[in-house]
């Protein structure tokens, strides 16, 4: 039961997560990884990591998009890479961001936004 219970509740996550509720995202997705055996995957860690961009958790946000590309399975890992591109120009760091443009071609476009 408590399997489904934490399932649910990464439903409610998404469900916030539409309706651009990130605090409601997180605070459904903190207590769904709460249970071992359901365990985030690369798309829920994709989907935490954009919440905490767009709550201006910059460093969170990374953490949880290289979670994302960690993990088995994970077929977006390209918009993750771009994602962390915008991050790491946000904050100024352009080195990292373009480092980043190895693994997505989106890079150069998203840096030169916060370049200009």
């Amino acid at each position: 039961a408590k399997g489904l219970q934490s399932l649910a509740e990464v439903f409610r996550g998404a469900l916030c997560y539409i309706d651009d509720d990130y605090p409601g995202t997180i605070a459904h997705l903190s207590k769904a990884f709460e249970d071992s055996e359901l365990g985030p995957t690369g798309d829920f860690w994709h989907m935490w990591g954009y919440t905490s961009h767009k709550q201006g958790d910059y460093d969170r946000a990374i953490e949880c998009f290289q979670k994302a590309i960690a993990s088995p399975g994970y077929d977006t890992p390209n918009d993750a890479w771009h994602n962390m591109a915008t991050i790491y120009a946000q904050k100024g760091d352009f080195d990292r961001a373009i480092d980043m443009d190895g693994h997505d071609d989106r890079v150069a476009i998203a840096t030169e936004r916060f370049i200009d």
